[in-house]
């Protein structure tokens, strides 16, 4: 077995025998109401999708708030053992445990039902299928029980993204609530829109007063052998654009070494500030940026192959953008974006914001705090 197979069943056998013994044990002091764990399993330091929430009730006097966050893809096999068995000595007590990707520990007993647990997810809309609905989403080396149980409040960005979010999560429809996202709360703050343009500009003198282009794919493959489709033709388009226009790259983190494309180190969402333009594919952070009705183009070399093998929630012909699958193609498409308000692509986008992103109206962290506190 090579060394993720190996560090999946580890992760397996832990999740159906020892956490679960963990958490009966641990369990039998009451439940602390105040006490609410921002958990992650990706990152070993706080996601960007949870920092808003953070912010928000750290502000609340009556609130504990711990982050617990280890990148359990990393370290030794002990120190994620550690990291497990801590977070389930935490969870049996805690009165709400918030999550935004998936995170094994969580589902792996019958929490006590004191405990609220909040998946706020990582990503607004539903494009491409996830979960259970897309084979080899959930490990095949994972043979315990949902490994999206036990679930409370599963936040989504609009009421047509419910049902998705059921079926891939295999939940009940009234965990999945439309409240909106809380991360997409900053869209509506202006100054903080000025500010990341400034430090932008701050970092990169070169582009001022340039169009800024920005592409970010989506993540194919796996961490140890990402997959970046159309790395060339960017690679190559980047070379012979006009001294008008900037290209922003913006990959997954685990596609970035892997390539020699200068990377941003901005964050992906702030990056949507500044662009005037996105090249993007099957990636969520479509409908971030379908807020600001700036043009969009759909980079698809790998059109076919993606749809067979993953496919798609959202209609995606409907997606008002330009279209893509090669070098000329795409610098047409480029060509067009001048042409974007004029042919009524941006009243589509906006349309497209409200039916995919209409709970995303800069008050999604409150309604979740106040589900947390119980308002």
């Amino acid at each position: 077995m090579d060394k993720q197979t190996i560090r999946e069943y580890i992760k397996s056998v832990m999740q159906r025998l020892l956490l679960p013994a963990v958490y009966r044990i641990s369990k039998k002091k009451n439940v602390n109401k105040n006490l609410v764990i921002l958990a992650d399993a990706h990152h070993d330091e706080l996601p960007y999708s949870m920092q808003q929430l953070a912010k928000a009730l750290k502000k609340q006097s009556r609130l504990t708030v711990m982050e617990v966050c280890k990148d359990y893809q990393k370290g030794s096999y002990l120190s994620i053992a550690k990291s497990m068995l801590a977070f389930m000595r935490l969870y049996a007590n805690a009165g709400c445990v918030v999550i935004c990707d998936n995170h094994l520990p969580v589902a792996s007993c019958k929490k006590r039902p004191e405990t609220k647990v909040i998946q706020l997810w990582h990503s607004g809309g539903a494009l491409k299928r996830f979960g259970y609905d897309s084979p080899g989403n959930i490990p095949a080396s994972y043979h315990g029980g949902n490994v999206f149980a036990n679930y409370d409040l599963i936040t989504v960005s609009a009421e047509y993204a419910v049902e998705p979010f059921v079926r891939a999560m295999r939940t009940d429809k009234s965990h999945v609530k439309p409240i909106g996202i809380s991360r997409t709360d900053w869209f509506y703050d202006e100054e903080q829109k000025k500010e990341i343009r400034a430090r932008y500009e701050a970092e990169h003198p070169e582009a001022k007063e340039k169009r800024l282009i920005l592409w970010a794919p989506t993540f194919r493959g796996s961490a140890g052998d990402p997959k970046i489709e159309g790395y060339d033709v960017i690679r190559q388009l980047q070379k012979e654009l006009p001294e008008s226009d900037e290209m922003i790259v913006k990959l997954h983190p685990h596609a970035q070494k892997h390539v020699s494309l200068p990377d941003s180190q901005m964050l992906t969402e702030e990056l949507l500030a500044v662009a005037d333009v996105l090249i993007s594919d099957y990636s969520s952070i479509i409908y971030d940026f379908a807020y600001f009705e700036k043009p969009l183009i759909l980079f698809t070399p790998d059109f076919d192959t993606y749809h067979k093998e993953c496919g798609f929630y959202e209609d995606y012909d409907s997606i008002p953008a330009y279209r893509a699958r090669t070098k000329e193609e795409l610098k047409e498409a480029l060509a067009r974006t001048q042409e974007w308000e004029r042919s009524g692509k941006q009243a589509e986008m906006k349309a497209f914001f409200a039916r995919t992103m209409g709970a995303c109206d800069g008050h999604a962290t409150e309604r979740v705090v106040d589900y947390i506190i119980g308002r």
